[in-house]
C-alpha cells in the first residue's frame, strides 16, 4: 500500500504470475528467476489499484480498494499471461 500526500491518493499493487499472487518485489524476482530455469518462462503482471482520498479517510479508500480487487482477482486469469 502507498501513499501519495501529493495527489492524495491510495495505491495498492501486487504482482501476478499464473495463478500465484505476490506483494514482495523480491519475492516476485525470486519467483520470475525459478520459473525461467525451470519453465523457461519469466511471464508475470504488476496489477495498481489507485483511488483519490477526496473526503474519506484512508482506512475506508482501502477498503473499497480491497473489496475491488476481491471482484477483479478472479478476471485477471483470463487476461494476465
Amino acid at each position: 500500500m502507498l501513499f501519495r500526500s501529493l495527489h492524495r491518493k491510495l495505491i495498492i499493487f501486487w504482482y501476478q504470475m499464473g495463478d500465484r499472487t505476490v506483494a514482495s518485489k523480491f519475492e516476485h524476482q525470486w519467483l520470475i528467476l525459478k520459473n525461467a530455469l525451470i519453465k523457461n518462462k519469466t511471464e508475470a503482471s504488476i496489477v495498481r489499484i489507485s483511488m483519490p482520498l477526496k473526503d474519506m479517510t484512508k482506512k475506508r479508500v482501502f477498503e473499497i480498494e480491497k473489496n475491488f480487487a476481491k471482484l477483479i482477482i478472479p478476471k485477471l486469469k483470463d487476461y494476465l499471461p
